[in-house]
Formats: structure tokens, sequence, C-alpha cells
């Protein structure tokens, strides 16, 4: 096999440094169908860079849709940089390009693609032996041809830039073909990514602007296939282009000749954007589905129009004079630099319509909002607008067209980061309660932001609304602030309002609350549909370039009601669901909210709430004298080490119950799990085993019960998980047993 080498020099396995580097290391040392090779590092004085290489042999089927071997050699590259991704690199120099590859420099190793979902959210689950079974599992659909679903989206055309340009869709109707545009450069960092926004040029626009000048066309509809990498050259984009009928060069001749016979032809500090339109057709129907945009800066533009053979200088330093014919010139065409941008449509009406779906005491609180949205902008406004509490503001992202039918902020400032574009909001609006603190920052980065630290531990109250389970759990359980916390959310369909609510002193924290919230979610026949997903609306061609159907009234309704709970609310803890029906009345949950019992072994915390103790207490005294038990269920962060009991199952009916003995039965439990994965939007799951000692007899592991944990441990060992089991004796004793086998 003819393999790339990787940089770095080989060391012993037992050297390794980072954690994930070792915990492949040791899964390799008994996981199936899988053998370490190699161990190599880098480090300098910043940075540490560990690669475990190994041969792993995926199970192929006998015809096989791509090149995919019966043993691969792969490398799992881990760096010291926090917050950087696992890479994944094939090794083999001839491995094929496939669908869900990253973009990767010619004469270099495919990068796979393993996640939907970003290193943020997918690392709270992650395992060294995981890691290889996706590995494997990527291998095996990809050469199935199995990877990509038919219910996903293709994969897009090119990889895309994270430098955008925002355009309106008028651009590609012919009328509008020799129309100019001002480009405004939004920037929000002190570097890349920009966002290259595009107005029409009129009458009032100052004669000194920089102008910008399109070339758009449409190419022929094409369907799934693996992403290309990005051309970098005229020659190359044309080459590319050719494969949904664009004869790019073509193209740009008429354009130049048309350009520079205007009144007033392009100047050379002007810009030239290339814009494709391709439609895509989806699954094995053929049918158009969707539309993916490209975009690309061409530059400058005197070497881009000469190029093109259809303007020349009529003489020594005169202007460029159009030619009625001519041929390319390539030795031009190569000055000439091509520049790959995200592009992504201005919102029309009926974009609009699409992504709406159509149809806190009072008094002078420090607070931190973390996640300036849909939802946290508008409960910034109504509660900032009527002069209550000191506001600190902290979300990482920047303002995208589709987020303005929902947003509190509006397309004036599509490209700016969403906490700057509030605090100048602010400014005008509500001059009087101006923002005092803004983070452009994952809110969980808070040793590579001190300022941000110190505003956690300075405030009084912190307000989660980023959606996002990583950073509720954060900051539940991680921050160092005595502040008091919520989250504050909407359910999928936007129909439901929530709010979980610590106590003053902090005695039940967010992460606890979670658990409690999800127990309702199961238990109330009321929340049966609560979690279901709502129908997304794709703005753009990447992967995670979608939103969620939420209509603006929806949003408004949710955001007044909280925006009132949170100053309103007492000093102990709640939960709690508001549901808004057909009729416009509202249904208002109270969930039951308890202390939690916090246990720690094997290196793992268990946090049991007392409800759930109290229920598998009144079970156990229901069948006394006899023995009895069930499944646990609730779910792992892999991370911190915690696992968080959500539920306790009863007794299947075929279990079997004597006075000093119990074995749990299996009848409909297979479906009752599945019902449980399904309304909890797939966080709850089985976690473990519980049962009753009789009165008398400690809630210490007997035999048997030592030998079930051993059993549970070996089946969860290939996640990298700790067998758990839960022993409930008399007067509410209950006994945690946890085994992680090595």
């Amino acid at each position: 096999m003819n393999c790339f080498q990787l940089d770095g020099d080989p060391i012993d396995a037992k050297a390794l440094k980072l954690a994930g580097a070792k915990e492949v290391r040791d899964a390799l040392a008994w996981y199936p169908f899988a053998q370490l090779k190699e161990v190599r590092a880098y480090e300098s004085s910043s940075l540490c860079v560990e690669a475990v290489i190994f041969e792993i042999e995926p199970e192929l089927p006998q015809d096989r849709e791509y090149d995919i071997r019966s043993i691969e050699l792969i490398a799992t590259v881990f760096s010291s940089h926090k917050g950087d991704s696992p890479e994944v690199l094939a090794l083999r120099k001839d491995f094929p390009w496939v669908p869900h590859l990253f973009s990767t420099p010619a004469n270099s190793p495919k990068h796979l693609c393993l996640y939907e979902d970003t290193w943020s959210e997918v690392k709270s689950k992650w395992t060294g032996a995981g890691f290889l079974g996706n590995i494997a599992q990527w291998l095996s659909r990809t050469a199935k041809g199995e990877l990509h679903t038919e219910d996903q989206p293709p994969e897009p055309f090119l990889y895309t830039s994270a430098n955008i340009v925002v355009f309106p869709e008028s651009v590609f109707k012919a009328d509008e073909i020799d129309t100019t545009y001002v480009g405004t450069i939004v920037q929000g960092f002190r570097r890349p990514p920009y966002t290259l926004k595009l107005q029409r040029f009129s009458d009032k626009t100052p004669s000194d602007v920089r102008r910008v000048f399109c070339a758009a066309t449409q190419g022929t509809p094409i369907g799934q296939g693996a992403i290309r990498n990005c051309p970098r050259t005229v020659s190359e984009l044309n080459s590319t282009l050719r494969e949904v009928g664009i004869d790019l060069w073509s193209i740009l001749g008429d354009r130049v000749k048309s350009w520079y016979s205007l009144e007033e032809p392009p100047h050379k500090e002007d810009s030239v954007v290339v814009l494709v339109r391709i439609p895509r057709l989806g699954g094995k129907s053929g049918r158009e589905e969707s539309v993916e945009h490209l975009a690309f800066i061409l530059a400058p533009i005197e070497e881009l129009a000469l190029a093109t053979g259809r303007t020349a200088y009529s003489s020594l330093g005169a202007p460029l004079k159009p030619l009625a014919a001519g041929v390319v010139v390539e030795a031009l065409a190569s000055e000439v630099s091509v520049i790959p941008l995200r592009a992504i449509q201005y919102l029309d009406r009926t974009r609009a319509k699409a992504v709406s779906g159509l149809d806190v005491h009072s008094g002078d609180l420090k607070i931190v909002l973390v996640g300036v949205g849909a939802l946290g902008s508008q409960i910034h406004n109504n509660l900032s607008r009527m002069g209550w509490g000191f506001w600190s503001l902290i979300d990482k992202d920047m303002f995208l067209p589709h987020n303005a039918p929902k947003h509190r902020l509006g397309s004036d400032v599509v490209g700016r980061p969403k906490v700057f574009a509030t605090e100048g909001l602010s400014l005008i609006e509500t001059p009087y309660n101006k923002i005092v603190r803004t983070f452009i920052a994952d809110a969980q980065e808070v040793e590579d932001v001190d300022e941000m630290l110190e505003t956690y531990r300075e405030c009084d109250l912190i307000l989660d609304v980023s959606t996002s389970i990583a950073v509720s759990r954060f900051l539940g359980r991680e921050l160092d602030s005595q502040a008091r916390r919520a989250s504050l959310f909407l359910n999928p369909t936007g129909q439901d309002a929530v709010m979980l609510m610590e106590d003053s002193k902090r005695t039940v924290t967010l992460d606890s609350l979670e658990a409690q919230y999800y127990r309702s979610v199961l238990r109330f026949k009321s929340m049966q549909a609560h979690i279901r997903q709502s129908e997304l609306v794709r703005y753009s061609s990447g992967c995670r370039d979608v939103t969620t159907r939420l209509a603006q009234d929806d949003l408004a309704w949710a955001a007044g009601l909280l925006s009132r709970q949170v100053r309103t609310v007492g000093m102990e803890a709640s939960a709690t669901v508001w549901q808004r029906q057909v009729d416009g009345s509202v249904n208002r949950i109270a969930i039951p909210v308890s202390n939690v019992i916090r246990s720690e072994s094997e290196g793992w915390t268990v946090v049991l709430n007392e409800i759930v103790v109290s229920e598998m207490s009144c079970l156990r005294t229901m069948r006394l004298p006899a023995e009895t038990g069930g499944v646990l269920v609730g779910y792992f962060d892999n991370p911190s080490r915690y696992i968080y009991i959500v539920d306790a199952l009863s007794a299947p009916v075929d279990s079997i119950e004597h006075k000093d003995t119990f074995v749990r039965g299996c009848a409909d439990l297979k479906e009752t799990l599945k019902e449980i994965e399904a309304r909890s939007g797939g966080q709850v799951r089985y976690v473990g085993e519980w049962h009753s000692h009789p009165d008398g007899v400690p809630v210490r592991p007997s035999q048997a019960d030592e030998k079930l944990l051993s059993t549970i441990a070996g089946e969860v060992r290939v996640d990298g998980l700790p067998g758990l089991i839960i022993i409930v004796g008399e007067n509410g004793c209950v006994g945690v047993h946890l085994r992680l086998l090595p």
C-alpha cells in the first residue's frame, strides 16, 4: 500500500500526552479489527500535535460503490489547541474522492468528515472506542454508497469559504445584466472571515465608491457527488464550471465587452464577482429539490478584461476599449486570482415567509445574557426597554439574512456579530440602559477571555438562551461564579416556552434541573409531543445551513411571557412549561423539582434526584417481602464524566421477584426504551439497572449483584462507559455502584 507519511517524530505509544490520543491508543489495545501501527508527535513551546496511526478492517460489501479497501491505514491527529477536533486522515495515496471529505490540498491525505454536528456538541459524547467505531462505520457505509442518505441535502458542489457574499436574487434576471453594485465589506473581527454585501449602485451613491460588476449565470441541474476543491485560477474555475454546462470564458467575454461599453466603464479599483446558480437534484427521484449558489471574486479587473480577449488598449496609457471578438489569452489569465466566497442570497418576501412558517425582582441586577439569538434578543429588548437590569451579552455568531424575520435586529446588520449589532441598536433605541459589556466568544471559553470570567463572577443572574445543551451544562456545573442561573428556550415547534431556574442559593443547579425536566417530558401525557422536530428551512448550501421554521408571533409571545417570569420569579428553584393551545389559551405545567444526590466512584459522578429515589422506594415497599427492580434511564456527559439519572422504570411483567432474588425481565422493554429516546429528542436512554434489597439487608452488592455489574460494564465497555447499578434499601437508603473496565 502506497501511503503518505505524516510529519513529526515516532514516539513510544506510552509517551502520549493528549487525552484523546491516549483514549484511542487504549481502545486499540482491545478493539476488534483494528491494530496500532505507529505513533508520531510534534511539539513546540505553544503546541503539541500527536498522531495515532493504525490499520482498520471495515465491513465491506461484495460490490462496492467506492474503492474502500479491506484494510485501510488511518491516522487520527490530536492537537493541544483548545477547541480543535481530532482529524481523521486516510493515508492511502489513491484513497478515492468520496462524499463527506473535508477540503484537502493536492498530494496530501484525504480528511474524513465523521460528524454532522459541531465538535463542541460531539465532544460531550466522544470516547476513543466510539471514535474507532465511527471511523469503521464511515468506511463501511462509504463503500456501500450509503453514507449520504436520501433525506440529506446534496453535498455542496465546492468546499465553502468562511468569507461570505450576500447578493440580491435580481442579479440573475436578464434585465439586470448591466446593473452595477456597491460592495460593502463587513468584518466583525480583526481578521477574516468577512462578509461582502452587494447593494445596487444608484444615483445617490458617491462617484468615488468602488463598484462591483457581477457576472451571474445558471448551470445545469446536478445530483449527489463528492465535493470538489475550490479553484484558484480562472482556467481552473472554467474547467470546474464546465461540469455544469457553463462556458465561463464565453460569459466573461460578453460581460467584459458590455461593461467597457458603458458610459462609466470599470476602473482598475473596481471588482468582478462571478455568481453561479446550480439546481440540485435530490434522492433517486432525480427531481430538483434545492438550489446552490457559488460565488468568486476575480481580480484585478483590468487583467481579467485583457485575458478574455474582448478588450485592448487603443494606445499607450489610454483606457481599455471593447472588442467585438477575441481569443482568450491564457498567459494573462494566470495573473487573475480567484477568491471563493460562500454565497447567501438576501431575503425576499417569499423566503421571509418560508423561514417564518406563516402563520425577572425588579431592581438593578447585573445580568449576563448568553445567546443573543431570536429569543434572547427579544427578551433583552423587553427587559432593557423597561430599564430592568444592567446587561452584558455573550454570543459568537454573525447575523445572517435568515435571522431577520425572527430577531430584534434587521437586515442592515447582516455580517456583523450579533452582540455588536445589538449594542449599536441599544445605543439608538434604549440609550438610558446601555449594554455594559459584549463578548464575541463561545460562552464556555472563559480561560481565553479573562474579562468574560470577571463579568460572570460579578453578575447576579446568568440567563442562558443559547439553545445549546453543552453551554447549559457548563454554566450549571463548571462555571466559577456565585450568580444564579436560568435556562430559557422554546420547543422545536415554537408552541411551548420553558424556564429552568435555579434557587438563589444554587442548591439545585441548572444541569440537575435539565434531568428533572426530561423526567416530566417522559411522564406527562400533555408533553408527549413536546420535543417533536419542526420542519427545517435551508438558507444556503452548507451542511449546517438550516434554520427552524418559527413565526415571529410565536417568539414574541414566548419572549413576553418569559421576560415577565424572569423578573417576578421567587427565590426557590423552579421548572415550568407553558403550552400555547390552538385557541390561544395557555396551559401551565409546573415540573416537580427536588434536591439531588451526587455520588462519586471510578472517577465518575452520578446525579440522582430525590424524586426518583422516592419512586424506587415506593416500588420496593409495594413488592415487599420480594425484591423488585428495573431499568435506569438518563444520559452520560463523557468529557466531565457525569451520569444523570432521569427516571427508574418499574419491573417488566415477565420479571422474577422473590424475597432473596430479582431477575429483571424484558417484556415491552425495547419498545419502552425506544419511546423514551424518541420523546426526549434522543437525549435519554438506558444507563443501568436498579433493584431493591429486603429490610435488614444493606445496600451493598451481593455476589449476584457483583456479577451483574461486571456484565453491564462489559457490555458498555465498547463505548468507554461504566456499568451502573443502584440498590434501594429500607428507609430510602440507596447504594450507587459503578464499574469501569480498563
